[in-house]
């Protein structure tokens, strides 16, 4: 038997017996009470405009601030889930916070700001770019030094009307910059300097070969056989759409950066091994922050890049000379991404190879991925747009299915849907870019 198909058998049982006596005002508040548990599920429902406040809010927390050690402290039962952070991974608390809010309609328990914290927030020592954790200083004040070092095509603005009638697809990635070579962090000279490659401008870097993303062999294959599909019918368009402010962490850049950082940095013999003993309980392959053959093994392997970086963010190394994660951060992020929200859309598109273009041997290589998609850079919006207004059909189809609103950002990130470019779309982003 189905949950649906329990919940409903459930309820036949209850209705079949002796009603309960229940005060009438009290049955009253009781069924309001469960009226808002659920969400609205049209734009006409008087407790929209709160409940959408409350969605962008808690998408902004969970994912631009990723949750744990926000800047907004939270209270109660969401703190607690919040610590067991330390014991399973942050998907699996996203994800049971995402249930949490969008099933009650409310936004996360949060503790009160006192003046003192709420300073701190307005001097900007809290920024999504520190993953929940305070700054050491404001992300206006941590330098790096990055010199373009690869030809872009210019930028260029498009209205929304070049794309009508044709299908658009996300292009969901990290907010990385391109086309820039790394030299120092802090005033600290990187050893190897560091290769930018994006990120959003990957397809601006990328134009005279003819590609238009990067990403390992199983996401392109699938982007593939949606641009050909929908490349049978008319153009394809791909939309860079920003995730966190740390996806980065996953890319070469990252774990590069903070590699050249470890070894140009005085940190003790005693630190280091403690820390590669720590690598090693996770990733039992790791040879040492000082090996020669550690930073092949990590730009061939994501998982060990991911743990580095996860240990490299660990609390108990801040204050052992091993690197800043967040300035680290700040030096391979696109400046033009940092302050926009998570899933803005538009700061760069794609016009797409029709046949779906599977490039497995790329002229230009990415060092983070394997594979690129066939296309061209075709110009950016004047402004970021949000993921609901670029990709409307998306959640009208959810809405329509009955899905839980608690798995919509996931299930966007993960199946690229598609949008048709109709007239409906058109209005909707010509509205928001004209700011009725």
């Amino acid at each position: 038997m189905t949950e649906q198909e329990r919940l409903a058998a459930a309820l036949e049982y209850q209705q079949a017996q002796q009603p309960a006596r229940m005060n009438p005002n009290l049955a009253r508040q009781g069924a309001r009470g469960r009226e808002n548990m659920m969400p609205p599920t049209s734009i006409m429902d008087e407790r929209y405009p709160a409940f959408k406040r409350n969605q962008e809010d808690v998408e902004k927390l969970m994912l631009g601030l990723d949750i744990v050690g926000s800047a907004i402290p939270l209270a109660g039962p969401a703190a607690k889930g919040a610590v067991a952070l330390g014991k399973y991974s942050a998907p699996q608390i996203a994800q049971a916070l995402e249930n949490y809010t969008f099933k009650t309609g409310m936004a996360l328990p949060v503790a009160p700001i006192g003046p003192k914290k709420q300073a701190l927030i307005d001097a900007g020592y809290y920024h999504p770019i520190g993953g929940g954790k305070k700054l050491e200083v404001p992300i206006s004040e941590m330098l790096f030094t990055a010199q373009e070092n690869t030809p872009k095509v210019a930028r260029t603005i498009i209205s929304p009307e070049s794309m009508q009638g044709s299908t658009i697809i996300p292009a969901v990635g990290d907010r990385t910059a391109a086309g820039m070579l790394l030299t120092d962090i802090g005033g600290k000279p990187l050893n190897s300097p560091v290769q930018l490659e994006g990120g959003a401008d990957f397809m601006r870097t990328h134009a005279p070969y003819g590609a238009a993303w990067a990403s390992d062999k199983g996401v392109i294959t699938a982007l593939s056989k949606k641009v050909r599909e929908a490349g049978e019918k008319g153009d394809v368009y791909m939309p860079h759409v920003a995730m966190s402010h740390t996806s980065g962490d996953f890319s070469n850049m990252m774990a590069d950066a903070l590699l050249e950082q470890m070894r140009a940095t005085n940190i003790s013999k005693t630190a280091k091994l403690e820390f590669d003993r720590s690598m090693r309980k996770v990733r039992p392959e790791w040879k040492g922050i000082d090996d020669p053959e550690t930073l092949a093994d990590m730009k061939s392997n994501g998982a060990i890049r991911t743990a580095f970086v996860a240990e490299a963010n660990l609390d108990k190394y801040a204050n052992k000379g091993f690197p800043s994660i967040a300035r680290t951060r700040v030096a391979i992020t696109d400046p033009n991404l940092m302050d926009v929200p998570i899933h803005s859309t538009g700061y760069t598109v794609a016009k797409m190879n029709p046949q779906g273009l599977v490039i497995d041997q790329p002229q230009a290589p990415h060092g983070s991925y394997s594979h690129q998609l066939g296309g061209t850079y075709a110009g950016g919006f004047e402004k970021p747009i949000p993921r609901d207004i670029m990709f409307p059909n998306f959640y009208a189809k959810r809405r329509a299915m009955g899905a839980d609103v608690a798995g919509d950002m996931r299930s966007f990130q993960l199946g690229n849907p598609v949008q048709v470019g109709n007239q409906q779309w058109l209005d909707g982003v010509m509205r928001y870019l004209q700011g009725r």
